[in-house]
C-alpha cells in the first residue's frame, strides 16, 4: 500500500497535473457558486475538454472541479442565503446570520478550512480502510436504504426545531416534487397532467433556483437594509486569521469527518444526510 501511495504522490507531483488540479478547483468553485449547477453538472459540461489531455491530467481536472464545487456552494449560502449545492443548505443556518452581522469573511474562511479538513480526513480513511468500506457498501440493501431515507427526512425536520410545521410542510412538498414523472416500478405516469416534458420528473436546477433563489430575492426586496457596494465587497472573502479557527473545535472536526466519511462510503446516500447529521450532532454537543 505504501509503495502504491508513493507512486501516486509522484504522479500527482507533475507540474501539468498540479496545474490541472488548480484550474479544475477554480472552475469547480465557480460552478458551485451558481445555485442548482453544482459539481456534477460542471463535470458533465467540461468532460469533453479533458479528451485532449493525458488521462491523469484530465482526471485531476475533473477531481478539482468536483472538490471545488462542493466548497463553492457555501459562498452564496453565506452571502445571500441561497445554497449553491444541496449540501450547503445547512451552511445557510449559521453562515448567513454571520454575514448579516458583518462576519462573512469569517464564515467563508471557516467553510473552506472545514472543507479542506474533511476532504483530507476522508482520503486518509479511504487509504487505510478501503476494503472494509467496500464490503460495507455491498452489504447495503433495500431495507438499509429505506431506513437511511427515513433518517434523512427526520433529520431535516429536527434541524428546523421550533418551526416544526414549516419543516414538515417543506419535506412534504419535496416528496411531492420528487414523485412527479414515471413510476420506476410500474412506469405509470404521476402528476404529469399529460405533459410529456414532465415524464422525466421536475428538473433539479429550476426547482432549486425557484425554491431558494426566487424566495430569497423576494425576502431581500421586503427588507429595508441597504448594503453599500464597498461594504458588500469588503465582507465577502477569505481571511488568513480566520482559517485556523476551526482547530479550536477538534472534537467537532473529528466527529463531523467521521460522519461524512461513513455516510459517504455508502453508495447513493449523498452528502445532504451527512451534513444534516453532522450539524445536528455539533449543535447537540455545543454548550
Amino acid at each position: 500500500m505504501l509503495e502504491n501511495l508513493l507512486l501516486g504522490v509522484d504522479a500527482v507531483a507533475d507540474s501539468a497535473v498540479l496545474a490541472a488540479l488548480v484550474v479544475g478547483a477554480a472552475i469547480g468553485i465557480l460552478t458551485g457558486v451558481l445555485p442548482g449547477i453544482g459539481p456534477a453538472v460542471g463535470i458533465s459540461v467540461l468532460l469533453p475538454v479533458t479528451y485532449s489531455l493525458e488521462p491523469l491530467t484530465g482526471m485531476a481536472m475533473l477531481l478539482g472541479i468536483y472538490c471545488g464545487g462542493w466548497f463553492g456552494g457555501a459562498v452564496p449560502a453565506v452571502l445571500i442565503n441561497i445554497p449553491g449545492t444541496p449540501a450547503a443548505v445547512v451552511t445557510t443556518f449559521d453562515g448567513y446570520p454571520m454575514a448579516r452581522r458583518g462576519e462573512a469573511e469569517r464564515a467563508l474562511s471557516l467553510a473552506i478550512m472545514a472543507s479542506l479538513v474533511g476532504g483530507v480526513a476522508s482520503v486518509v480513511v479511504l487509504i487505510l480502510a478501503a476494503p472494509p468500506l467496500a464490503r460495507l457498501a455491498t452489504a447495503f440493501g433495500a431495507p438499509e436504504y429505506a431506513m437511511a431515507a427515513l433518517l434523512a427526512l427526520a433529520l431535516v425536520v429536527v434541524a428546523f426545531r421550533g418551526r416544526m410545521l414549516a419543516a414538515i410542510t417543506a419535506v412534504a412538498l419535496g416528496l411531492f416534487a420528487s414523485s412527479v414523472g414515471l413510476d420506476p416500478n410500474t412506469l405509470g405516469q404521476r402528476y404529469t397532467f399529460g405533459f410529456t416534458d414532465l415524464l422525466a420528473g421536475l428538473p433539479l436546477v429550476p426547482v432549486v433556483i425557484g425554491v431558494f433563489g426566487v424566495a430569497q430575492a423576494l425576502a431581500l426586496l421586503e427588507t429595508d437594509t441597504v448594503v453599500a457596494p464597498e461594504d458588500r465587497a469588503r465582507r465577502g472573502g477569505i481571511r488568513w486569521r480566520y482559517l485556523g479557527e476551526v482547530f479550536r473545535y477538534p472534537a467537532t472536526l473529528a466527529k463531523s469527518a467521521l460522519i461524512g466519511t461513513g455516510i459517504g462510503a455508502l453508495p447513493g446516500i449523498g452528502t445532504v444526510l451527512a451534513t444534516f447529521f453532522a450539524y445536528l450532532e455539533a449543535r447537540r454537543a455545543s454548550p
